[in-house]
């Protein structure tokens, strides 16, 4: 029997939930004092190994569950498996694995491994489906293929959004008028937490954002446009805030935008001055001509100087 599992794959949704069953199911069987959580970035390989060689606690099996894979190298991969204990079960859990590095290498040679790859079209909309009627609701065909075009293929966010639809319907079937009215376009909901950070001077946090928005897909290319609309949303909003309107409602109504859009850009323009707003502006400006002339160059396979450009950015929206 294995004792090495790694869980790997884009389907996040599916890992966490099968990485779930297994800790409910163990905890049930051999109790809670024989399941122990690691995560990589607080754990080094050699605590890691430590872990592993220590037998369970009056049970038959231990399970330690590690996110992530630690920073390593195959002979220490190659201690582990000298050092974990007959009884000890070990998965590690890393939807993305960088595939060059020696540690993930070794690791991949020796474990059990399972890939959870993303439903195709056909089976997303049939779990769909399923998981509606789970929650007690129903949804017209054409609702939910705009909810997938609205959401995407990330199953997690589906069954949010799902949960909610299904509240708010009561019993009756979930209509695309329904869908309109609560579900956020994945995009938006990007671009308004990220403006969110920035409007705080959260740099930090900002610039965790968008390397997190980056190993989910999104290009350097998307990023960039992404940032363009928060900022060309800026300068109207400032207008008239500065002639002295409050009211977000009244906003909208007068810059032609969704209501949400201004609440989220109003703490941005309210900490900046009109000096501080037109530098930032000029310097964007700047960045988007050079980025459009070949200056910088930018594109999927060769991102870095748009990346550079993009953390510059961010870093002038946080100290403007």
């Amino acid at each position: 029997m294995a004792q090495i599992y790694l869980f790997t794959g884009e389907n996040s949704y599916e890992l966490r939930r099968k990485r779930s069953f297994w800790a409910q199911e163990f905890s049930c069987k051999h109790g809670e004092e024989n399941l122990l959580r690691l995560e990589a970035r607080t754990t080094t390989f050699r605590a890691l190994i430590d872990e592993v060689s220590v037998a369970p606690f009056i049970a038959e099996k231990r399970l330690v569950l590690m996110d992530g894979i630690p920073s390593g190298t195959k002979e220490e991969v190659e201690q582990l498996c000298r050092s974990i204990h007959p009884a000890v079960i070990l998965l590690i859990a890393e939807p993305k694995p960088d595939k060059r590095l020696s540690v993930v290498k070794a690791l991949t040679a020796v474990a059990q491994c399972e890939e959870f790859r993303r439903c195709s079209p056909a089976a997303l909309e049939e779990w769909l489906t399923k998981e509606i009627a789970a929650l007690g609701g129903s949804m017209h065909p054409e609702a939910k293929a705009f909810l997938l075009d609205r959401v995407g293929n990330e199953q997690e966010l589906l069954v949010q959004e799902c949960r909610k639809l299904v509240l708010y319907a009561q019993g009756r079937e979930i209509r695309i008028e329904d869908i309109e009215m609560l579900v956020v376009c994945q995009s938006e909901k990007q671009v308004w937490e990220l403006m969110d950070l920035l409007a705080q001077r959260k740099t930090s946090e900002a610039m965790r954002y968008v390397q997190r928005m980056l190993r989910q897909g999104e290009s350097a290319v998307g990023l960039w446009n992404i940032f363009l609309w928060m900022i060309s949303n800026l300068v109207p909003v400032a207008g008239v805030v500065e002639d002295g309107v409050t009211s977000p409602v009244a906003i909208a109504k007068q810059v032609g935008m969704n209501v949400r859009n201004v609440q989220t850009l109003l703490p941005f323009v309210r900490s900046m001055s009109r000096a501080q707003l037109t530098s930032l502006i000029e310097r964007i400006v700047e960045y988007d001509i050079a980025l459009k002339t070949g200056k910088i160059r930018a594109s999927d396979q060769e991102p870095e100087e748009l990346l550079s450009v993009i953390d510059r950015s961010l870093l002038a929206c946080c100290a403007p």
